[in-house]
Order: structure tokens, then sequence, then C-alpha cells
């Protein structure tokens, strides 16, 4: 029995420099979303319970603003 192995597709190589037009590097945007993640919470009175909803509202909010630029 004859064993076929599936290669997979090259994508072409981006310089460093270079990212992606519509997001950021996940290095510089963490922090950035952290921290507009943690103003919301304050924002709610410190109640905890609601972290993974004020993760991703900041993130929303940090990406689309990225993209504006």
């Amino acid at each position: 029995m004859k064993m076929v192995v599936k290669r997979a597709k090259r994508r072409p190589n981006r310089p460093a420099s270079q990212p992606n037009d519509d997001r950021r590097q996940p290095d510089q945007a963490q922090p950035m979303i952290a921290h507009r993640a943690y103003e919301l919470y304050e924002q709610r009175g410190h109640r905890h319970g609601h972290d993974l909803e004020d993760w991703l509202e900041a993130e929303r909010q940090i990406l689309s603003e990225a993209r504006r630029k």
C-alpha cells in the first residue's frame, strides 16, 4: 500500500516591517487590550464575573481603532 503525504501550501513570506494592515501584532495589542479591559472593569465598579466580556469589548475597541488608522 502506497502512502500519500499532502504538503501544506506555502504562504508568501511577508517582511517583518509589513504586518497585516487590519490587525496589530499580538505583542503590541495585548497590553493595550489588557489596559482597556481593566478600565472597563473599573467602570463596572470592580464587580467580578465579567472578565471575558470586558476583554472581548476591549479587544473589539482596540482593534477597530487600529483599523481606522
